[in-house]
């Protein structure tokens, strides 16, 4: 008999914790929720017009920040991604800003020259909407060990396709 009443409790146990994993299963909780078009992930579509394709220029200076010189032999990886508005199916009206994953191939490695420059450029993109945008990220490393890293990022858009920086390293004794 004590046997038995183990067994249905068992049983009673497993079908109480049953009922609750269905029961707070989110997808089966009720009818699909209409979308809310102000919803603040949502963004107004702002076309440009007639699509802009443009590649991306860039141009980098590093400079010692203690004597102000180039730094020539600096490595420095640049790596790109774009940022579109993508139309929302719900709400035609509007967009999500969506990030591409930066692909192997959306990268160059440079070395600074003699005067601490890299130039280079990127793949070209298609603008669509004023929201497009190409993010331009520089890993700076000093494979030399004298400096210490840094990473430098930049925005571009449809009307702004160039753009020069110069940044300061730090030597790794001064941090």
């Amino acid at each position: 008999m004590e046997k038995w009443i183990k067994n249905v409790l068992s049983f009673m146990v497993i079908v109480f914790f049953g009922y609750l994993a269905i029961a707070c299963d989110d997808e089966s909780s009720g009818p699909p929720q209409p979308v809310n078009c102000d919803d603040p992930m949502l963004h107004l579509i702002e076309s440009i017009g007639n699509p802009v394709t443009s590649t991306i220029h860039y141009s980098l200076t590093l400079l010692d920040k203690e004597t102000n010189k180039p730094v020539p032999g600096i490595y420095v990886k640049a790596h790109w991604n774009q940022v579109s508005c993508i139309q929302s199916d719900a709400c035609p009206m509007h967009c999500t800003i969506q990030f591409s994953i930066g692909a192997p191939d959306q990268s160059a490695e440079h070395t600074t020259n003699a005067n601490g420059n890299i130039n280079g450029q990127t793949f070209p993109y298609e603008f669509l909407d004023k929201k497009d945008k190409v993010l331009v990220t520089f890993d700076v490393e000093d494979t030399h060990g004298v400096y210490g890293a840094k990473r430098i990022s930049f925005r571009y858009d449809y009307t702004n396709n160039s753009q020069s920086y110069t940044a300061y390293l730090l030597k790794n004794d001064a941090l």
